[in-house]
């Protein structure tokens, strides 16, 4: 009461300033509610240490409700608002939105009986309206009058602020109404508040700032006045896009809903609405793009026959501003250390963080939930600040929902989402299981948003490409439960005392113990991903690798590579042919890169001229081996290696009659 008296007094000293009747301050202000919600239980939140709450402002450590907006009366129990304050109960962990007066009296909402999601405002009766007296309403104000932006500013309760009315602006999309702009401050928690002229006469509804000037927009209350009370009709404008494209759709979402709703009715069928609209536009935004899309099209070609990926951490394929496909796999990937000895790799692309946990256990079992949950926290990327301090989280519990779905490789993945009431959002993992763990995806979700953001999960799980790393321990393990990828459909891996075994997607091997020591911490490497057979995209085992983690790191590979297309660049071009003509560093001569000796050789195909791809089979190590002995090794790698359609050059009868392996579309 005393805050709105010296803020009229103060704005009293500007010459444009409004004057209003002290009789009706009063009245305005008791028709002027604060939009209120119970407080979540954060009870599941585990933090690093407690909380300093003797921190905390008074009110916001004592205050069993979260202050949303404005809200006001216009007639015997009708009350309006903004819909973005209304609608952010959409999802919330919050309690139902209900309205509070300055006497500390809590009214719940009962029916929603008008909205417009276009216009911004939700029309709505309470169960047990208090006795007050409703703002009257002026429909034809003028422009250049005083006005005043009556609301909940801050949330530090209802104040009152003068300035001008000053312009009408058409709606952005059709013009289909005007909005009205207004000089009287404005700031968070003023939204769906009153702007009433120098009587007292409710002209509009306080909606949003302007983002470039010191004006403010208002919805005409002849607007709500109008608005029909047996149906509400939905016309939005949307743009749906993905996080690996910059490409949008743009379309329309028409909806009309029967009215009154109850406020849950109201916000399950806003929902569903919301939901079933992302989906289509999500599927129609893929059938406009099938012919282009990742790894379709003359766009996919130059990263189809870069040299094969063998990445840690997950790389995302994305598209640039010519639809150029590339993959994001930065130098940008950082470490941090577990409790239980394993790691964490991860990095980041733009609202996306990319993960891979490392664990040393034989049997990981990382298929989701809370234990991949507080893994990732130990990141220590959400952290609630309270004064002074930021304290961590460490857990948020077990997940509040949880999805699965396998995506267009055959990896097996769930999206867990995890609830951070003190923000309403949520942290949503995704995760698919690895050999050493477990890779994935982090994103934030807003109250109402999960659906969305785990739709763009999805998608962009289509688009990663995932290296599976482990010792034959935890490989054996991993093949021997779940879903198997499409590139491990046939894949099976053995040790004993001679060496080790290795079979996937028609390559197999058998590599001594002589050439990789079973000594220390061996590791089995396999990238598989998109390649082009027959003029059809499929997915194939790209990179293989056997490697002994400790000194001298000793380790064999094969790689495979796609033959260029007719517009493929000319280093694409310049790789085959010198694939082709097994020239060095692919001739079976050693060489020395950084602290490696390396010696590699190429496998001809049985066709060459129509041959898809070619396979090369390596050999590293890091101690000064002579090159008799480089060669020797090499010679024992290739006489283990069997691959499909294809024998070492200058040996056609190794494997030229290789059995050919069905491809996987």
């Amino acid at each position: 009461m005393i805050a709105a008296a010296m803020s009229l007094a103060c704005a009293g000293t500007a010459a444009h300033a409004a004057t209003l009747d002290a009789a009706l301050l009063p009245r305005v202000k008791a028709a002027t509610f604060e939009v209120v919600a119970a407080k979540a239980d954060d009870g599941k939140v585990v933090y690093e240490k407690p909380l300093p709450l003797d921190q905390m402002p008074y009110q916001e450590r004592t205050d069993k409700y979260q202050s949303i907006g404005t809200a006001f009366a216009i007639g015997d129990n009708r009350f309006v608002t903004a819909w973005h304050v209304f609608a952010s109960g959409v999802g919330s962990v919050r309690g139902p939105l209900s309205l509070r007066d300055e006497q500390g009296h809590v009214f719940a909402v009962d029916k929603v009986v008008k909205f417009s999601p276009q216009q911004d405002f939700v029309e709505f009766s309470l169960k047990q309206a208090p006795s007050v007296q409703p703002l009257e309403v002026e429909r034809t104000p003028s422009i250049n009058e005083n006005v005043i932006a009556v609301g909940n500013a801050l949330g530090t309760g209802v104040v009152l602020r003068d300035g001008l009315y000053t312009s009408d602006t058409p709606e952005e999309v059709d013009g289909r109404w005007k909005w009205m702009r207004f000089s009287a401050p404005a700031s968070p928690g003023n939204s769906g508040g009153p702007l009433i002229d120098d009587k007292g006469k409710v002209i509009g509804v306080v909606l949003r700032k302007s983002p470039s000037e010191n004006l403010n927009f208002a919805l005409p209350i002849s607007a709500v006045l109008d608005a029909s009370d047996k149906v509400a009709s939905i016309d939005l404008s949307m743009d749906f896009g993905t996080t690996y494209s910059p490409q949008t759709r743009h379309s329309r979402l028409r909806e009309q809903m029967p009215l009154p709703l109850s406020q849950a009715e109201f916000y399950t069928r806003i929902a569903a609405v919301s939901d079933n609209a992302l989906a289509k536009e999500a599927q129609a935004w893929l059938k406009e793009r099938a012919d282009s899309l990742w790894p379709q099209g003359e766009k996919s070609h130059e990263l189809l026959t870069h040299s094969p990926w063998s990445g840690g951490v997950p790389a995302l394929v994305v598209q640039d501003n010519g639809g150029v496909w590339m993959r994001t796999d930065k130098d940008d990937s950082q470490r941090s250390q577990l409790p239980n000895k394993g790691y964490i790799d991860r990095s980041t692309l733009n609202d996306t963080a990319l993960w891979h946990i490392h664990s040393e256990a034989d049997k990981p079992a990382l298929t989701g939930g809370r234990t991949v949950g507080d893994a990732l926290l130990t990141l220590g990327f959400i952290t609630r600040k309270v004064g002074r301090e930021s304290i961590k989280i460490t857990s948020l519990g077990e997940p509040a929902s949880t999805e699965s779905f396998t995506d267009r490789q055959g990896r097996a993945w769930r999206v867990d989402a995890f609830t951070i009431p003190f923000f309403d959002m949520s942290l949503l993992t995704a995760t698919t299981p690895t050999p050493d763990g477990a890779v994935g995806m982090i994103r934030m979700a807003g109250a109402g948003d999960i659906f969305e953001e785990t739709l763009k999960m999805r998608m962009m799980a289509d688009m990663e490409d995932i290296a599976y790393t482990g010792t034959l321990a935890q490989w054996q393990a991993f093949l021997a439960n779940g879903t198997r990828p499409m590139v491990l459909r046939d894949a099976a891996f053995g040790q004993d005392a001679k060496g080790a075994t290795l079979s996937v997607d028609g390559v197999k091997a058998g590599w001594p113990s002589s050439i990789v020591p079973h000594g220390g911490r061996s590791e089995v490497f396999v990238a598989g991903g998109w390649t082009v057979e027959d003029g059809k995209p499929v997915v194939r085992l790209l990179h293989l690798s056997l490697s002994q983690q400790e000194a001298p790191n000793a380790m064999v590979y094969i790689d495979r590579f796609q033959r260029p297309f007719a517009d493929s660049s000319q280093d694409a071009n310049n790789l085959w042919d010198e694939l082709g003509k097994h020239a060095h560093p692919r001739d079976g001569k050693p060489f020395e890169s950084d602290e490696w000796r390396l010696i590699s050789k190429v496998y001809d195909p049985a066709q060459p001229k129509t041959a898809s791809y070619i396979y090369t089979v390596s050999y590293a190590v890091r101690d000064k081996a002579a090159d008799d002995d480089m060669q020797k090794r090499l010679a024992e790698v290739v006489h283990g290696t069997l691959l499909p359609g294809a024998s070492p050059a200058g040996d056609a009868t190794v494997t030229a009659s290789a059995e050919k392996v069905p491809a996987t579309p």
